[in-house]
């Protein structure tokens, strides 16, 4: 089904929403008639980028505490003093950061209680599903404005192309 098709669901060709067949623009601001994208506003554009910078920083900061945990399994015998004192500060840092990040993106994409899925984000293994949650919300999100991903997650350069882009507009 293409996006001029009238007999069926509309695929969205910049964010690959279906919409009903007689939807005349997708979610994302996508006209079907023009073929063109309904200008952001600034506000708007700006909430899309600190969005998709929160969603990496959330991811980062999710993955290094992890990492250190798998670099204590192999080396712990050899760190020791100021290197075991950086591991641990990691680890105890990292999490509080990233449920910064998840209260920004529940704030940002409207996803409720921001404290709830900050503080879920920190729960042992209420965690996971929390961060499961929180990243489909937060890539559908960047989706429905037409910001690409590269497996799941905004780049910087889709990041800047985006912001770019709607400042022209």
């Amino acid at each position: 089904m293409g996006a001029t098709d009238d007999s069926g669901p509309k695929d969205c060709p910049q964010c690959g929403l279906i919409s009903d067949p007689i939807a005349t623009c997708c979610d994302c601001g996508y006209n079907f008639a023009t073929l063109a994208r309904r200008p952001l506003g600034t506000t708007e554009a700006l909430e899309v980028v600190a969005a998709a910078n929160e969603y990496r920083r959330l991811l980062v900061f999710i993955a290094l505490p992890i990492l250190v945990q798998v670099a204590l399994i192999f080396w712990l015998t050899s760190l020791h003093g100021m290197r075991l004192g950086i591991a641990v500060l990691i680890m105890v840092v990292c999490p509080a950061v990233a449920a910064i990040s998840a209260y920004r993106i529940a704030r940002i994409v409207q996803l409720g209680s921001p404290v709830a899925w900050a503080i879920g984000l920190v729960v042992p293994w209420v965690g996971l599903v929390v961060l499961y949650q929180l990243v489909s919300r937060a890539a559908a999100f960047c989706r429905r404005y037409g910001l690409r991903l590269r497996f799941g997650v905004p780049t910087r350069a889709a990041i800047t192309e985006f912001a770019r882009s709607a400042v022209a507009q």
